[in-house]
C-alpha cells in the first residue's frame, strides 16, 4: 500500500494490538480532517506534559524559601528528580509502545501523571516533593507513544511539519505555566499551582480514549512489507538504530538542544527575579509572553518551514535545524548577560522564537530513520536523551555553576554557559546530513530482520 496513492479509513482488526484501528493511508499532499483532529488532541497532551513537568520552575523561589534549599538542590528537583525515573522507565515503555495499543497506553499515562502532579501540592517537606516528582517522571516516560501515533497518521514527508506543530504544545504550556502559575502562586501559594494541573489531564485522557482510533502501523510507509513486520527483539532494534550515523548524530544533537532549552525554562524566572528585581507574578508574565507566546510562534514558523523543505528531502530540513540551533548560542548568551531588563526581554523574544524551531522537526527526521516496529524504542531513546541529559542534567549544571560562583545573581553565568551547547548540537545536525538520505533508503527498502 503506497502513502502516495490511497486513502482508506476502513477498520482493520488483523493484528494483536490492532483492535479498534483505522487505516489512514493518504496522499502526502492531502491529510484527512481526522488526522488533524488527532494531532490537535496530541498537541494538547504535549501541552499538558510540558505544563506538568515545568511547574516546579515557576515556583522555585517560594519552594526554596519554604524548604531552605540551595541552588543545586533546586536544580536537582527541577531536573534529575524528574529525569532519572523517566530514564529508568523509558525503555520498558518503548518496548510496550511497539507492541501494545498506543491509544489505550496514552490515555492511561496522561491520567496517571496528571493525578500525581496534583499530589505534589500535598508535600510537606523536600523529600516528599522529591518523591512525588520522581513518580511524575516515571509516568511521563510513556509520552513517546504520542509521537509514535503521529507517525501512523502523517506520511514521512509531512512528519517534521506534524511534529513541529505537536511540539508547539511545549512553549504554549510554558506560557500558561508562567502566566497562570505565577499569578496562582502569588495569590494562593505554590501548592495551588500543582492542584490546578490534575483535572484537565484526567478529562483529556477520557476524551482521547473515547474519540481516537488506533491506526494501522506502517500503513503510510513506502514499503508495504512494513505493515506485516513484527516488532524485532530489543537488542536488535538498538543495534539497527545506532548503526546509522545520522541517527547517532541526531540523538546527540537533540540531547544538547534539550539541555539548553530545559535550562532556559528552569532558570529564566530566577534570572528575572534575582538579577532584574522582578516579583514572582511579573517575572512569570514576562516569561509567559517573551518565552511562551513567541516560543509558540517559533514552533509554528519552524513547522511551516520544514513542511516546505521536507518535500525536497531530509537534507534541507537538517540544514534548517542546524542553522537555527547555532543561531541560538549568541542570542542566548546575550540574553543571560544583558545589563537591563528591557534588553533581556527583547533578547528573550528572539530566543523564544529560535529555540522552538528545532525540537519537533528533529524528532520528525528521527522517526523516519526507524522502522515501523522500532519507533517506540527510538522515540523512548530520544526522550531519554532529551530528559536525562537535557531536562535532567542541564538545569542541574546551571544551578551548580551558579552555586560555585556564589549563587544569587551568578545564575546569569550558569544560564549563559548552557547555550554553548547549541553550537555543538548544530555541528551534529550538519554531520547527520551526510548519510541521512542513504540511511532512509535502507529503512524503507530492507526488512527489519535483514
Amino acid at each position: 500500500m503506497s502513502a502516495e496513492t490511497t486513502l482508506d479509513r476502513m477498520g482493520d482488526r488483523t493484528g494483536p494490538d490492532q483492535s479498534d484501528t483505522a487505516r489512514v493511508s493518504v496522499p502526502v499532499s492531502r491529510i484527512p480532517a481526522y488526522s488533524w483532529y488527532v494531532l490537535t488532541l496530541l498537541t494538547l497532551i504535549s501541552l499538558l506534559a510540558s505544563f506538568d513537568r515545568s511547574l516546579v520552575s515557576v515556583v522555585m523561589e517560594p519552594i526554596r524559601t519554604e524548604f531552605n534549599l540551595s541552588d543545586p538542590q533546586l536544580g536537582f528537583l527541577a531536573g534529575l528528580a524528574f529525569g532519572l525515573p523517566f530514564a529508568l522507565s523509558s525503555l520498558p515503555f518503548g518496548y510496550m509502545i511497539d507492541r501494545l495499543n498506543r491509544r489505550n497506553l496514552i490515555a492511561c499515562v496522561v491520567a496517571l501523571w496528571s493525578m500525581i502532579t496534583a499530589f505534589c501540592g500535598l508535600a510537606q517537606n523536600f523529600t516528599q516533593l522529591l518523591l512525588a516528582r520522581m513518580a511524575v517522571g516515571s509516568a511521563e516516560a510513556g509520552f513517546p507513544a504520542t509521537q509514535s501515533l503521529i507517525s501512523d497518521y502523517f506520511p514521512a514527508k509531512k512528519r517534521p511539519m506534524a511534529l513541529g506543530i505537536f511540539m508547539s504544545g511545549g512553549p504554549t504550556a510554558f506560557l500558561l505555566t508562567f502566566a497562570l502559575g505565577g499569578w496562582v502562586a502569588q495569590e494562593w501559594g505554590w501548592r495551588a499551582v500543582f492542584w490546578m494541573a490534575g483535572p484537565p489531564g484526567v478529562i483529556l485522557s477520557l476524551l482521547f480514549f473515547f474519540t481516537v482510533r488506533e491506526p494501522q502501523r506502517g500503513a503510510l510507509e513506502s514499503n508495504p512489507e512494513a505493515i506485516k513486520e513484527p516488532a524485532p527483539p530489543f537488542l536488535q532494534t538498538l543495534k539497527f538504530l545506532f548503526a546509522q550515523r545520522a541517527f547517532l548524530h541526531l540523538f546527540i544533537g537533540y540531547a544538547l538542544i534539550a539541555a539548553s532549552n530545559a535550562s532556559f525554562w528552569s532558570w529564566i524566572g530566577s534570572l528575572l527575579i534575582r538579577v532584574h528585581g522582578q516579583g514572582l507574578r511579573d517575572a512569570g508574565l514576562y516569561v509567559a509572553v517573551c518565552g511562551g507566546l513567541f516560543g509558540f510562534v517559533g514552533s509554528i514558523l519552524g513547522a511551516a518551514a520544514v513542511g516546505r523543505l521536507g518535500m525536497r528531502g531530509m537534507k534541507p530540513v537538517l540544514t534548517f535545524i542546524a542553522i537555527a540551533s547555532m543561531m541560538l548560542m549568541p542570542f542566548g548568551i546575550a540574553m543571560s548577560l544583558a545589563p537591563s531588563l528591557n534588553a533581556t526581554l527583547v533578547l528573550m523574544v528572539i530566543v523564544g522564537i529560535v529555540k522552538s524551531c528545532t525540537p519537533g522537526p528533529a524528532q520528525g527526521v528521527i522517526i523516519s530513520l526507524a522502522k515501523t516496529r522500532m519507533r517506540g524504542v527510538a522515540l523512548s531513546l530520544l526522550s531519554l536523551a532529551g530528559t536525562v541529559l537535557g531536562f535532567g542534567v542541564g538545569p542541574f549544571i546551571t544551578g551548580s555553576i551558579s552555586h560555585f560562583l556564589g549563587g544569587g545573581t551568578a545564575i546569569r553565568y550558569g544560564l549563559a554557559s548552557l547555550f554553548l551547547m547549541n553550537l555543538w548540537a548544530g555541528l551534529h545536525f550538519l554531520a547527520a546530513r551526510r548519510t541521512v538520505e542513504a540511511e532512509l533508503s535502507v529503512v524503507n527498502d530492507k526488512p527489519a530482520h535483514s
